[in-house]
Parts: C-alpha cells; structure tokens; sequence
C-alpha cells in the first residue's frame, strides 16, 4: 500500500474550518479574518482545488 494523500484530511479539516467560522456551524455567529490559506501557509502547501473538491465529493459518498 502506498502513501495516504494528505489531501484526503486536508480537505474534510478546511471544510469544517470554513463552516465553523463563516456561522453554518455555530447558529450563524461568523468570524471575520479566517482564511483557508492561514492554515496552508502555517503546513508550507500549496492549495490543490482539484484534489480540494475530489475529497469533499468521496467524503459525500461515505
């Protein structure tokens, strides 16, 4: 078996971020300043969309 993509957690992690600080997860109290980059410069990557929206679509599947 080779390497986990670590865009598979990278994925499921900004999703939940995003929807914690823009209000869909904490009855609509949103949180000016979050960025999904914040966290991608603090692990030195670089944003991947295509594999970013792959991982959310297989996440739906389960």
């Amino acid at each position: 078996m080779g390497p986990a993509d670590r865009w598979q957690d990278l994925a499921i992690v900004l999703r939940s971020l995003r929807h914690n600080y823009d209000g869909t997860y904490t009855d609509g109290v949103s949180f000016e300043g979050y960025s999904e980059k914040m966290l991608l410069d603090e692990l030195g990557i670089e944003m991947d969309e295509k594999k970013y929206r792959y991982y959310l679509l297989l996440d739906e599947l389960f």
